[in-house]
């Protein structure tokens, strides 16, 4: 099939009914007819405003047409990335059949651009990070493979870099210093919360790892870094096997 005879006579029949959409006053979107990657410009006679599915539809015909890096904007637009009314109507579109699609063709199309470029030792993809856990396991190495070796996400390894948190629910920690200033920050709201939660019938738990008792389920979760006492509850009935690493007991 020739796409990009599709697309131009796609363009031609939506450009014919532009000042009907845009005087209903329906959620519209502008498209670039053709892309700035491939030369186009912001001149209006190279705009048009499409319906989100229109727009999508655009896309994929372009990338079809053309490949490589078209295919960058099926993918974004597949994510239904933007405003409620964006999301609203390119959610009737069954496009999810597209988006590994999308996705395998921009890798493709991002190794060729790159083939042959020198690698970017300094990239800060490539920066060698530490990070400890409180049950003494230690990981060093860059970002992606932290993230495949302790399960963390690439937001929460950064979080921990910038100190915008001291330690992650799990356990892990960078820099000691921040590690006990958040654990002290959560013992301290613990303590002051502990009595609104956990009531007057609370029962005092034990971590049995490390022998430590806490008056209520609160105040232990407070200690191991967890937001609530709850899936502590869960492992001393035996529901669940572990907290933030830690077996549980009712003292």
């Amino acid at each position: 099939m020739d796409y990009l005879k599709v697309y131009q006579r796609f363009i031609a029949d939506r450009r014919s009914k532009e000042a009907g959409l845009i005087a209903s006053g329906e959620y519209a979107e502008r498209h670039h007819v053709v892309p700035k990657s491939l030369g186009g410009t912001n001149k209006s006679d190279n705009i048009i405003r499409l319906t989100a599915g229109d727009h999508f539809f655009a896309h994929l015909c372009l990338a079809k047409a053309y490949g490589e890096g078209q295919w960058a904007g099926v993918f974004a637009m597949a994510h239904l990335h933007g405003s409620w009314q964006r999301k609203k109507k390119l959610a009737a579109i069954s496009k999810r059949r597209f988006v590994q699609l999308a996705r395998i063709n921009t890798g493709k199309s991002n190794s060729e651009r790159l083939k042959g470029k020198p690698y970017r030792e300094d990239s800060s993809r490539c920066e060698v990070l530490e990070i400890y856990n409180v049950d003494g396991r230690k990981e060093i190495g860059p970002a992606v493979e932290i993230s495949a070796k302790t399960g963390l996400n690439q937001s929460a390894i950064s979080n921990l870099k910038s100190k915008k948190i001291g330690k992650t629910y799990s356990g892990w920690y960078m820099f000691e210093e921040e590690m006990i200033r958040s654990n002290n920050a959560k013992v301290a709201l613990g303590k002051k919360y502990s009595a609104l939660v956990a009531g007057a019938n609370a029962k005092a738990v034990r971590c049995i790892d490390t022998g430590e008792v806490f008056p209520n389920r609160e105040i232990a979760a407070a200690h191991v870094g967890v937001s609530s006492g709850r899936n502590i509850t869960s492992v001393c009935l035996g529901k669940r096997e572990k907290v933030a690493g830690y077996k549980w007991e009712y003292a």
